[in-house]
Order: C-alpha cells, then sequence, then structure tokens
C-alpha cells in the first residue's frame, strides 16, 4: 500500500484523527504554505555584503601575526606561560618563525629536557625537529633521546632526528645506540649502520 509523501496523514488510518480533524489540519497545513510562500525574501544588498566582506578582511590582516620582534616576543611569552595548552601553543607559533632567535631557540631546547607535561614535550621536540639541520638543535634532540622517559616519545625523537636533510651520521647512531634506557621502539627505527 503506497501513501502519497505530502500527505502523511494517510498513515494514521481512518479512526484518528477524525474526518473533521483531519480536514481542519489539512486546511491549516495548505494555510501555512501558501502564507509562507507569500512572504517576500529578504536579500542583502550586495554593497552591503561586500561591506560586510572588506571589514572581515581588513580585521583579519590586522590581527594576523606577521613576524618580527613583536611576533617573537609573543612566542616567548607562550612558551613561558603557566598553561600546558598555551606553553603547546607558542612551541607550534615558532615553527611560523622563519629563522629560530637565540632566546626561541634556548628556550625550546631547556623546555625539552624540563617540561612536565609529554604534549608540549611533543610540540617543542616538533618545532625543533623542523630546524634539525642546526647543530645546536640537533645536539638538543639528541641528548633528549637519552633524557626522554617516554617510549613514544623517544621513537618520535629518533624518526625527527632521521626527518629531512640532516640525516643520522654512524657517529650518531652509534651514541644513540649506546643508550640503555633507549627503548626497543625507538631502536627499531634506527637506521642499521
Amino acid at each position: 500500500m503506497k501513501h502519497d509523501p505530502e500527505n502523511l496523514l494517510d498513515l494514521l488510518g481512518e479512526d484518528a484523527p477524525s474526518v473533521r480533524m483531519r480536514a481542519q489540519l489539512e486546511h491549516e497545513i495548505t494555510a501555512e504554505k501558501n502564507r509562507l510562500a507569500r512572504r517576500p525574501v529578504r536579500r542583502r544588498p550586495l554593497w552591503a555584503t561586500a561591506a560586510v566582506l572588506a571589514v572581515a578582511v581588513v580585521m583579519g590582516a590586522a590581527l594576523w601575526p606577521t613576524g618580527g620582534p613583536d611576533q617573537a616576543a609573543s612566542v616567548l611569552a607562550e612558551l613561558a606561560a603557566d598553561s600546558a595548552l598555551r606553553r603547546a601553543q607558542g612551541a607550534r607559533r615558532s615553527l611560523d618563525e622563519a629563522e629560530l632567535t637565540v632566546e626561541i631557540r634556548q628556550r625550546l631546547t631547556t623546555m625539552l629536557h624540563r617540561e612536565p607535561d609529554p604534549n608540549v614535550r611533543l610540540a617543542v621536540m616538533q618545532a625543533l625537529a623542523a630546524r634539525n639541520t642546526d647543530p645546536t638543535v640537533r645536539d638538543a634532540l639528541l641528548a633528549a633521546v637519552a633524557a626522554e622517559d617516554s617510549p613514544l616519545l623517544q621513537a618520535r625523537l629518533v624518526l625527527a632526528l632521521r626527518r629531512g636533510p640532516g640525516e643520522l651520521s654512524p657517529a650518531e647512531i652509534e651514541r644513540l645506540q649506546a643508550i640503555p634506557e633507549l627503548d626497543e621502539a625507538a631502536r627499531t627505527r634506527l637506521p642499521r649502520s
């Protein structure tokens, strides 16, 4: 038995609602459809839409970080924040910097060894891994492998050292293999020397 999808009252049967109630409901539904069809559609003028868009673009440009000394100071402030979330955001924002300032690099390498929150250490590690060709950063990443107590982060550090143009040298591989606390998951990610 097929029912008309426009008239779902057929599904209720003859008993409920009554024929009189059914007619009244159908009349109210038809009246509401007609009222909605006659209602004018409000459209915003094109100039108003363009004005809102222009204001949004100007505000976005004003709030977008542009780099420079203010950006570096902002990143340093986030890295020193009490909140772990803000410290992790600061580490991620340091990736936007074309060159790490000495202060940011020192702060990140210190956090790599002393940060209590593993999620923040992961964000710091990722920020430093993007610059693993810098000898200071590379030494900090190598030292962090031995100091790291999380097997997952040890493995991520080894992978970070292997990425990019800063491939692990045979001496670095030996240095990492000599770490007695090196987790097996990290050890398997070492290239064969």
